[in-house]
């Protein structure tokens, strides 16, 4: 099957439901209230990527043209991004997560443990950090990759109500 006849927009909402199957054991509350003691407790949209260049400038680029990730309130979390179109040499390759989360709310930073699926993920790093900062309304939410191949590049997130 070639890449143009592929569904890979049915294949981001299988591998979404799949990880959301996979990775949350208990009963997720579905509230869409803010949680007091964890704001990350949702799902969230890829809103939009941004990169330093050079300069030190923040640039919106076109890396992902979907995203998704969902923080359980018992710990877990899962992740799907699809590279966009016309980035590099992966277009509308999946690139999924999932396991338990850990917040580090004094440091602003969230360790995603890949330790339940990864798919097509990099395989040398078993723990992502993400440095995090949320908008005044908790409505987004901006996770930086502390990665060196990532580095100087955000995601930010839009909380899904």
């Amino acid at each position: 099957m070639t890449h143009s006849n592929f569904p890979w927009q049915s294949l981001s909402t299988v591998l979404a439901i799949f990880a959301l199957i996979s990775c949350d054991p208990g009963q997720q509350d579905q509230s869409s209230s803010i949680s007091e003691s964890n704001p990350f407790v949702g799902a969230w949209l890829l809103d939009h990527v941004t990169q330093q260049d050079s300069t030190g400038t923040n640039q919106m680029v076109d890396v992902f043209s979907e995203g998704l990730i969902i923080y359980s309130d018992d710990g877990y979390m899962s992740a799907i991004l699809t590279y966009a179109e016309n980035y590099g040499d992966t277009p509308g390759l999946d690139v999924g997560y999932c396991g338990r989360y850990e917040l580090n709310s004094e440091e602003t930073y969230v360790s995603h443990l890949r330790d339940v699926i990864a798919i097509n993920a990099d395989t040398e790093h078993e723990v992502f950090v993400r440095d995090y900062e949320f908008s005044d309304d908790y409505k987004l939410i901006t996770l930086s990759p502390r990665e060196d191949t990532w580095k100087g590049t955000s995601l930010t997130w839009k909380r899904v109500e």
